[in-house]
């Protein structure tokens, strides 16, 4: 490998050269041709800003060459003698090469070696994947790689690799290498590093790769986890692809839980037993064997001593049943001596106890009826109402209903003013009665909890009553034409449009949904349109004949109160103010 300049374009490249060492052009082994060859075309059909890219490729001399971008700085290995990254900054750079390598992979290219050795580090810290050597494509069988013979870094192998099967290889092999890479950017080691081959390949086949955390506890557990699944032994249970790795990763920067899990105790227990099958074999044979000579001499021990038992048993049984037989007739004829008595005594009791508080509620039936009447001559008709609404339903007869037509028929003595007899009618009830005029008071509509009365108030008339108006209204108002009457019930959340001009034709335009209430309704200067606006923020424009939503805002807020205003020329709506929901 040399440090160039290329005068053309004057800039500074790397040159991978493959010499013909034993001086014949012609000679240079058909494999390492192949794997240069190899390497030269995956390459070229990589753009990546984290993949070394080659700019030309030939031979000279018989000696193949390769120019290539050369990278200003050093290899992760070389930071490494100076000691572990820290674990930002390791979690910063493997999301940036796990996304490279999905980059690569998807494009059908294995790259089999991945190691500290080959991730450059540019003079800003920016990681670069190199040496595509001994990669594989999945779409191009290069007649280079076959079974039986070792590819890669042993202390970087994936499983499968150790196992010498290079029949199929998969994105999960460079899943594996990204994490055996992070392994060692946190620790300063391998998951397994290398003592001899042999004994290399066998823990990379068979050992369970030692946690991250043992050796450095600050390390947060998820991060933990997620270097697990990378390592596992089986391709099926790491990530799917390093774009999954990626995105597992980001939800970790971003404090969100992580998809990755950690093995149970029946898995780790499973995994054990398949790599010390003998050790194992032999525990359960001592175990099978010692409750089979105890399960043995329990049974022997249980039938001796139930024959021994058997016929003390028989006899105390009879005697004991024999007893029980006489006390239990002696006790069952007093016992119902004594039920029937008591039940007689509960009856009496209960029957007086309803006499007497019957004859109790009829008191107070009739004192609050007296009191309301005396409340009412008294001027104090809040106090009347809340008398006569307290007594009890199945008490309320013709007295009852007499008064309360005394009382609604007095309520309706209107005064030439207008603001004040709507005052003397609230203070008449117990709840908030609705009023809505329209024509300078001309018309009024009033709710008093049962119906809802049009009134002429220059005629002094009833004009109209809507019926069984019985739900508590929230707001009631005209359209300003007069034509529509609109009433809002918040315990049901429905808003309901009478049409004046149609025989008060009744219209729910909103029905209530649990997952969408209003908080504010009202209707629009030109009379036409209702606006509403429910407690997850959503603006509604509906028109007020066909209920059709003409126009929507969301504002995203969560609100509890909100009021409507409108432009003084009455188009469209200028805003609303709420109270956020907490």
């Amino acid at each position: 490998m040399y440090r160039a300049a290329q005068h053309s374009l004057k800039r500074i490249v790397a040159i991978k050269i493959i010499k013909d060492r034993a001086g014949l052009g012609s000679t240079m082994g058909d494999q390492t041709k192949k794997r240069f060859i190899s390497e030269t075309s995956l390459l070229a059909s990589l753009q990546h800003p984290n993949v070394v890219s080659i700019f030309e490729s030939g031979e000279i001399k018989g000696n193949r060459y390769l120019v290539m971008e050369f990278v200003e700085g050093t290899n992760t290995r070389k930071i490494l003698e100076k000691g572990v990254f820290e674990i930002q900054k390791a979690v910063s750079m493997i999301l940036i090469i796990a996304n490279a390598v999905h980059y690569f992979n998807q494009k059908g290219i294995i790259h089999r070696d991945l190691k500290p050795e080959n991730i450059l580090l540019t003079l800003n810290g920016e990681p670069k994947i190199a040496d595509f050597g001994l990669a594989k494509s999945l779409y191009v069988d290069d007649g280079i790689t076959h079974d039986g013979f070792l590819i890669g870094t042993p202390e970087y192998l994936a499983p499968e690799q150790a196992e010498m099967d290079n029949r199929k290889p998969s994105p999960s092999i460079d899943v594996y290498g990204i994490g055996a890479i992070f392994y060692t950017l946190l620790t300063g080691n391998p998951p397994f590093p290398r003592s001899n081959l042999l004994e290399t390949l066998n823990k990379v086949k068979n050992q369970e790769v030692a946690s991250v955390k043992a050796q450095r506890p600050e390390i947060p557990k998820d991060l933990d986890i997620i270097i697990q699944k990378c390592l596992q032994k089986k391709p099926s249970a790491r990530y799917s692809s390093a774009l999954e790795l990626a995105e597992d990763l980001n939800r970790f920067s971003q404090g969100l839980p992580i998809q990755a899990t950690t093995p149970g105790i029946l898995t780790k227990l499973f995994k054990y037993s398949l790599r010390n099958k003998l050790l194992v074999l032999l525990f359960a044979s001592v175990i099978i064997g010692l409750f089979s000579f105890s399960l043995g001499i329990y049974f022997v021990l249980l039938r001796e001593k139930k024959s021994n038992s058997d016929l003390k048993d028989t006899n105390d049984k009879n005697t004991v049943l024999l007893n029980l037989t006489k006390e239990e007739g002696a006790r069952t004829a007093s016992e119902k001596s004594k039920a029937d008595q008591l039940a007689e005594e509960l009856r009496v009791e209960t029957k007086n106890a309803l006499q007497q508080t019957f004859k109790v509620e009829r008191v107070n039936y009739s004192n609050l009826l007296r009191q309301a009447d005396q409340f009412w001559l008294n001027e104090k008709p809040k106090l009347a109402w809340q008398n006569l609404n307290g007594v009890r339903w199945d008490f309320r007869g013709w007295e009852y209903r007499y008064l309360c037509q005394k009382f609604n028929q007095d309520s309706f003595v209107l005064d030439n003013g207008f603001p004040e007899s709507a005052k003397k009618l609230m203070d008449i009830y117990d709840f908030t009665p609705m009023l809505a005029t329209y024509g300078s008071g001309k018309i009024m509509a009033c709710w008093w909890g049962e119906s809802i009365k049009i009134r002429d108030n220059e005629k002094n008339l009833v004009i109209e009553i809507i019926p069984k108006v019985t739900n508590i209204i929230s707001t009631l108002e005209f359209s300003p034409d007069g034509c529509f009457l609109v009433a809002s019930f918040q315990n049901t959340q429905q808003i309901t449009v009478w049409d004046v001009n149609n025989n008060f034709k009744e219209t729910a335009l909103v029905k209530g949904a649990a997952n969408k209430t209003f908080v504010s309704s009202k209707i629009a200067p030109d009379g036409r349109k209702l606006c509403v606006f429910y407690t997850n923020g959503t603006f509604h424009e509906m028109d007020l004949k066909t209920g059709s939503i003409t126009n929507q805002i969301d504002t995203n807020l969560k609100v509890e109160k909100a009021n409507i205003c409108f432009l003084g020329c009455g188009h469209g709506f200028l805003g609303y103010q709420a109270a956020l929901a907490q």
